[in-house]
């Protein structure tokens, strides 16, 4: 996930992520509504030759490697995704130890305060790094 804010907004914008993390509501309607949208740009990414020739490339370069897959997967796939499949996903791949969230400019050591960080679920020192001016702290 990415966001990009100005300095006021940044504890609603943190609030939003925890909230699209922890709390995921999954709809079938939304499934179905992005299933369709990756559908018709698995469509349009076939259509450009630059694209196809970069997919090809690569599953040869990195056979038998996650490197060799193309970014939207197959169209099986896509097609019989679920909400448990979703849920599980998230359940095993978005925790705090797998979590970075990063600022750059005026305000962001807020990010570094325990209301900040445990606003993600994090704690302070057990789940994440500090890094400041390039080095771990």
């Amino acid at each position: 996930m990415f966001g990009c804010v100005c300095v006021s907004p940044i504890p609603i914008a943190v609030d939003i992520l925890s909230d699209l993390i922890q709390n995921p509501k999954l709809g079938a309607n939304e499934i179905e509504r992005e299933r369709s949208v990756i559908l018709r740009e698995m469509e349009e990414v076939d259509q450009q030759v630059e694209e196809v020739i970069f997919d090809y490339l690569h599953s040869i370069a990195y056979q038998g490697t996650p490197l060799g897959m193309t970014i939207l997967g197959p169209t099986e796939n896509i097609g019989r995704i679920s909400r448990n499949d979703l849920s599980e996903y998230i359940r095993t791949h978005y925790y705090p130890s797998r979590i970075v969230l990063a600022g750059a400019g005026g305000e962001w050591v807020w990010l570094d305060t325990t209301s900040g960080v445990s606003r993600m679920g994090l704690e302070v020192g057990a789940d994440w790094v500090c890094v400041w001016g390039g080095r771990e702290e």
